[in-house]
């Protein structure tokens, strides 16, 4: 049997397609649990994923948002996504702890691969 990886998804309604095709890439893999940035963090669903998939624009701060999902687990991978990518917000992201940063597709093989890279990677020291 293979592993099944638990992802949750920071999100905030504003896409609902694009949250549909979340669920769709991620279904043959685990199981997809969605919250807002405000519940994040103040819940113990951080405790139990393996993924955090972070919609950019569903957060107010991004950077601050990572140090803060950091500061309380440390080991989840994250992936930020988002419809407009920069550099700068790239690097702002990687270095609040981002595994991974990629542009929102609506494609669900493009984001399952996205997703199994993200969990390949190990997390620098």
């Amino acid at each position: 049997m293979e592993e099944q990886w638990r992802f949750l998804l920071i999100d905030g309604a504003n896409d609902r397609y694009w949250l549909a095709m979340m669920a769709e890439a991620l279904r043959p893999l685990g199981t997809l649990t969605v919250a807002a940035e405000t519940d994040a963090l103040q819940s113990n669903r951080l405790d139990t994923c393996d993924l955090v998939i972070v919609d950019a624009a569903a957060v107010t701060d991004i950077t601050r948002f990572l140090l803060g999902l950091r500061e309380c687990r440390p080991t989840p991978k994250i992936i930020v996504a988002t419809a407009s990518p920069t550099w700068t917000r790239a690097r702002e992201a990687f270095k609040a702890g981002a595994t991974d940063y990629i542009r929102k597709s609506l494609d669900p093989q493009e984001l399952r691969a996205a997703v199994l890279g993200a969990l390949k990677k190990s997390r620098p020291s």
